[in-house]
């Protein structure tokens, strides 16, 4: 406790800088080869590697990342310990005023993009955090006391991650392995952490966290400026072939839009529910930071492509953001949303849903299926962002005109619906929303049962026929129908 105490009186502004500035150092020496340690201090000799030669980390060298990251967390939150509830219990400012805490994170930019001549404002928040930095900024905002004066520093970051996701959205080409890594197949023997995926688990579960410390005006300009950027990003993938061609043959590119995708329905969850800030506190605050795991390039790039190699991991292939990242569900807790999104967003949301699903299923063979789950678990979610939507309703009717994009996710609720009043009320559903609106909607079928699977089929034979159809022109070839069909008919959706 007197140590605690003193360090408090003693931490200045500036010792927060020089730790942010040595976050990048610590991590350059932790994740990188030999050589790169070379080039980084050219007194250093072979000899001196901080690797072991097996790639493993020695004990010096697990003391050293426990203990930084350990001085990253209290810098953050003013103790080791994470403490639920912090946030608002908490009646000082731990790093200081909002302009202090602004210019704390905008240093991180500056560390992150080795630009110390810019004062912050012009640097890109860099869409792969390492975890000394991490650490800092999660620690301090699920535990700095909201204020209700001034969200300068948690703006600062919701506008920056979102300006550089909207970047990379309009030059995805920058994703690809070769421009990420800035390396090429011949270099594949390279070592990089397996934690630097663009947009990752940690970096989606950020933008969450600040987004959630936002009053809801703020949270509704910050989600109409995301899902303009999406919505207009898809728009142009579908128009442009050579863009296309990128991101259904570098399955990394497809990836990240599935985690764009994933990150933005998450945090149309956490505006609408805000209940879900406490869930969201307790289970980001107390995260743990284990050293980086590193692998050759060319394993990660053999994992891409669908030979040997574990690709399957929670930074990079999650489903949701809560804690059970294989998993879309959303916490339920007591109450249902409260608030309610824009009608232009919601339609922007529709039109990215739709227009993903059918580049994930040209995307699949790839990326194994990656953004095709992503927009179809996304799309089940749209009902929960509008309190009308979770009135009881009955099955919507079929409508030719609509795309069979829509029709396919209007086929998917249904039959979750009817498949819950067929089991009965006493069905067993998870706490979540959803479960929440199938309930609902499914004790309030106005059509009887054999109406409402008539409805269905119909449907389900407009998806078919098409389908079909496009496979006779191909001479039976249902392996190269992909979803061209379904691209059209979006696209004839889109000029309506």
């Amino acid at each position: 406790p007197n140590i605690r105490a003193y360090l408090q009186k003693s931490f200045s502004t500036e010792h927060i800088c020089r730790l942010i500035k040595l976050n990048g150092i610590l991590d350059c020496i932790m994740t990188q080869s030999a050589s790169d340690k070379a080039k980084f201090d050219p007194e250093s000799t072979s000899g001196s590697s901080f690797f072991t030669p097996s790639g493993e980390y020695n004990l010096y060298e697990r003391t050293l990342w426990s203990s930084h990251i350990n001085l990253c967390l209290y810098s953050g939150r003013g103790d080791v310990a994470f403490h639920p509830g912090s946030y608002i219990t908490n009646t000082t400012s731990i790093l200081g005023n909002s302009m202090t805490r602004t210019i704390f994170f905008k240093e991180i930019t500056l560390a992150c993009n080795n630009n110390n001549n810019s004062d912050g404002d012009n640097a890109s928040w860099p869409l792969h955090l390492p975890a000394s930095h991490h650490a800092v900024l999660v620690a301090n905002l699920t535990s700095e006391p909201i204020s209700c004066d001034d969200y300068g520093p948690e703006n600062f970051v919701v506008i920056s991650l979102i300006d550089s996701i909207s970047d990379a959205l309009t030059d995805p080409g920058k994703i690809t392995y070769l421009r990420w890594f800035g390396v090429t197949f011949t270099k594949d023997k390279e070592r990089t952490s397996d934690e630097k995926p663009p947009l990752s688990f940690r970096d989606g579960r950020l933008l969450l966290v600040a987004i959630s410390r936002l009053p809801y005006e703020h949270q509704i300009r910050h989600l109409t400026k995301l899902a303009s950027a999406i919505s207009d990003a898809f728009i142009m993938y579908d128009k442009d072939k050579h863009l296309q061609k990128i991101i259904v043959e570098n399955p990394e590119v497809s990836r990240f839009l599935s985690r764009v995708i994933t990150i933005y329905a998450a945090s149309m969850n956490i505006a609408t529910s805000p209940m879900l800030r406490d869930v969201l506190f307790k289970q980001v605050g107390p995260c743990q930071y284990s050293l980086p795991q590193l692998h050759n390039i060319g394993d990660i790039l053999n994992g891409s492509t669908g030979k040997e190699g574990n690709w399957y991991k929670r930074e990079s292939c999650f489903m949701g953001l809560f804690e059970d990242w294989e998993s879309p569900a959303v916490p339920n807790g007591e109450e249902t949303p409260s608030k309610k999104i824009p009608g232009n967003v919601l339609l922007k949301t529709e039109t990215i849903f739709e227009l993903a699903l059918v580049l994930g299923f040209r995307c699949a063979p790839r990326d194994f299926g990656q953004l095709l789950f992503a927009s179809w678990n996304a799309a089940g979610r749209k009902g929960t962002w509008d309190p009308k939507e979770l009135v009881p309703s009955s099955i919507k009717p079929f409508t030719p005109s609509k795309s069979l994009a829509c029709i396919l996710l209007e086929l998917r609720e249904d039959l979750c619906t009817v498949a819950f009043q067929i089991r009965g009320t006493k069905a067993s559903l998870p706490e979540s929303l959803l479960g929440q609106k199938l309930k609902k909607c499914s004790a309030a079928m106005s059509l009887p049962l054999n109406d409402t699977l008539g409805i269905m089929l119909t449907k389900a034979e407009t998806v078919f026929s098409a389908i079909s159809e496009k496979s006779d022109r191909m001479g039976g070839k249902y392996e190269q129908i992909d979803l061209t069909l379904l691209e059209s008919h979006g696209r004839s959706r889109m000029t309506q």
